[in-house]
């Protein structure tokens, strides 16, 4: 099975995922597709109440070992969110993490792979 995890929000001011999330929460049957698992979430639920690109600190940039590994209670929301969204989205095969600009930069999208956080495996103690 393929799973598909689709956030908005990581970026409370970027409504083109926020949006989507919502949508897919409302109808959830339109976005089923045989062996495939969406899971929409949102990223930084408290930047989009507040419609706010981050309360603390930017969460796209919270993703490190040195974050991810600290102790929980660190003081940074997005700090506790990172660790929670690893929590929650590990398995997934493929992630959408959906933003919007406002620059000039016409329609894009970036596609990728990388491993952008593994926990520390016993055997490398």
């Amino acid at each position: 099975m393929c799973i598909r995890d689709r956030l908005g929000g990581t970026h409370g001011n970027e409504m083109a995922g926020i949006h989507l999330v919502r949508k897919i929460k409302r109808s959830p049957a339109s976005f089923q597709r045989p062996g495939i698992r969406t899971l929409p979430v949102l990223a930084n639920p408290q930047a989009v109440e507040q419609c706010t690109r981050f309360v603390d600190c930017d969460l796209n940039r919270c993703f490190t070992a040195q974050v991810l590994e600290a102790e929980p209670g660190d003081g940074a929301y997005e700090h506790t969110r990172a660790r929670e969204l690893v929590q929650e989205l590990g398995a997934a095969s493929v992630v959408l993490d959906v933003h919007n600009t406002t620059s000039n930069a016409g329609t894009m999208i970036i596609f990728g792979t990388c491993l952008l956080y593994t926990s520390p495996s016993p055997r490398d103690s």
